[in-house]
């Protein structure tokens, strides 16, 4: 590799930062060059063999207009290293500030030709970009920067957990709230609750109870509203319930319908009273309705009954398993 010329050189370590299989016109653009040139100046790691061509349109590539943004990706040359040796001995030719100096460019590159073409971003290129500008974080300083790359990591974060890729969920989650400004809570309260909430889910679901579990007690403390409370409660629960933690599971249901306006007595004779009280309440209620009548009236959509619904209803079969249990 050092035999080759110094344009190819860059474009390799360049490439490298990029992984495995790269697209020339990806290149032009974190290169700012056009393609044909990109092309021509990586030609003699190709004739090497240090890099394989992997399909698209070799022609195309080499005799595209002076503006490489008219390319269809589809078109775009592809090449790959022919091995990872190659690949890694690249990439550790940058140092680790180089390294993360080329990725947060190539990020923010990537993320101003989506920009200056009006491309929003999404898919494919949504997690690309927000790789390489995670990769080259700890370089930025610009406040408004670092909160917009949260942002970002809250989508891909989001939609990785919608795919069931929990780790990198959790991943992202927590880039995107060591981002956040110290006073998160006071200055931007919707965005770290959310990220907060997000990390708690995925921390459960990579099999991090303990972790879950003190993170939601913190969060607790600062949310604002009890629908909220009730919600994160309820979260716990649906969680603690499938992790066999009866008890903690127990008391946050209790918790949940408190933040609800349902006080739970602590006796249990009191609590006995209570159920004999709302059975007989119940009872009576009945006596004036038929079943279709009841058929025909509307769910509850106020949200502190939807909830405490739910509660109660996760309650009842941690007290299924306790009495099999029993």
């Amino acid at each position: 590799m050092r035999k080759l010329p110094s344009e190819a050189q860059t474009l390799i370590q360049l490439a490298a930062c990029i992984g495995t299989r790269f697209d020339l016109q990806t290149l032009a653009i974190i290169h700012e060059q056009t393609m044909p040139d990109v092309a021509r100046n990586l030609w003699p790691a190709i004739q090497q063999g240090l890099l394989l061509q992997d399909g698209g349109d070799w022609h195309i590539g080499m005799i595209a207009p002076h503006n490489y943004l008219e390319i269809e990706p589809a078109l775009a040359p592809n090449c790959r290293f022919l091995h990872d040796r190659m690949l890694q001995a690249a990439y550790q030719s940058l140092d680790k500030a180089q390294r993360q100096h080329t990725h947060l460019t190539i990020g923010r590159l990537l993320k101003k030709h989506q920009e200056s073409n009006n491309i929003s971003l999404q898919g494919t290129a949504l997690f690309e970009i927000v790789e390489q500008l995670n990769e080259g974080r700890y370089l930025i300083t610009n406040n408004n920067e670092r909160l917009e790359l949260a942002k970002l990591n809250l989508q891909v974060a989001q939609l990785s957990k919608a795919a069931s890729v929990w780790d990198n969920a959790l991943r992202c989650s927590k880039i995107a709230i060591d981002l956040l400004p110290n006073k998160a809570w006071k200055d931007m309260y919707d965005l770290t609750l959310a990220l907060k909430l997000l990390r708690i889910e995925c921390e459960y679901l990579t099999v991090n109870q303990e972790t879950a579990e003190r993170l939601a007690e913190e969060v607790l403390q600062k949310i604002q509203s009890n629908i909220v409370k009730a919600q994160l409660c309820d979260l716990l629960m649906r969680h603690t319930l499938s992790h066999g933690n009866l008890s903690y599971g127990t008391q946050k249901v209790i918790e949940g319908v408190g933040y609800c306006g349902i006080d739970v007595p602590s006796s249990d004779e009191a609590l006995l009273r209570e159920i004999k009280c709302a059975q007989a309440q119940l009872t009576e209620r009945l006596q004036t309705f038929s079943i279709a009548d009841l058929e025909q009236r509307p769910l509850a959509t106020t949200p502190h009954i939807v909830i405490s619904q739910q509660l109660l209803s996760r309650l009842s079969h941690i007290a299924l398993i306790t009495k099999q249990i029993g």
